[in-house]
């Protein structure tokens, strides 16, 4: 696999994780409870599939690989090492406000994202560097979606710039985002619509 195809395929993972869920913790019994661990292993099985589908018309990872246990064994392995990366992250970055997307921090998280293209372009022959560098990022754009309130206000709807093209306008720190009324909070919009 090329250098082009492997950033083509990390950013379609970057694109395949929008949910919210919890780091590394234990289940709650709730099945809808998501852990970094899973959703990083669900997302980027389904841009693996979604990009050999896309390159190869048709097909599934299985039929991708055949009888090429080995083949799949290693690919699994980069899965669960990426896995690996975006959870150590919350705990190797726990001082970082940015990486968690903060509030007041969430236009560097931006840029942060932003920046990740040229710092995996640079790691491209170093798998571990790479991987680890990709587990930030990705672990900096799932705490877009759970840190703020972009799956409370729109769903599940990919915000597709972030990290990507210019921020839409977010609130000060100093704004009041929610008013109180007399029987129920609601809670505007961290983010303004242009």
């Amino acid at each position: 696999m090329n250098s082009f195809s492997i950033l083509i395929l990390t950013f379609s993972i970057c694109f395949e994780l929008s949910y919210g869920f919890f780091a590394r913790t234990i289940r709650d019994g709730n099945g809808m409870t998501k852990t970094h661990l899973d959703i990083t292993a669900a997302g980027t099985l389904r841009a693996i599939d979604k990009y050999i589908k896309s390159n190869k018309g048709s097909g599934s990872i299985d039929d991708f690989f055949g009888e090429d246990t080995n083949g799949k064994d290693t690919m699994m392995k980069k899965v669960f090492a990426l896995r690996k990366a975006v959870a150590d992250t919350q705990e190797n970055r726990k001082n970082t406000a940015y990486i968690h997307c903060h509030a007041d921090q969430i236009d560097l998280a931006h840029n942060f994202v932003k920046s990740c293209k040229k710092k995996l372009s640079s790691r491209i022959n170093d798998t571990n560097e790479f991987i680890t560098q990709l587990g930030e990022c990705l672990y900096t754009i799932q705490s877009f979606y759970s840190n703020t309130n972009w799956v409370e206000m729109y769903g599940g709807k990919v915000y597709e710039n972030f990290g990507i093209n210019t921020l839409m306008d977010v609130a000060a720190l100093e704004e009041d985002t929610c008013l109180d009324n007399a029987d129920y909070k609601y809670v505007q919009s961290l983010f303004r619509v242009r």
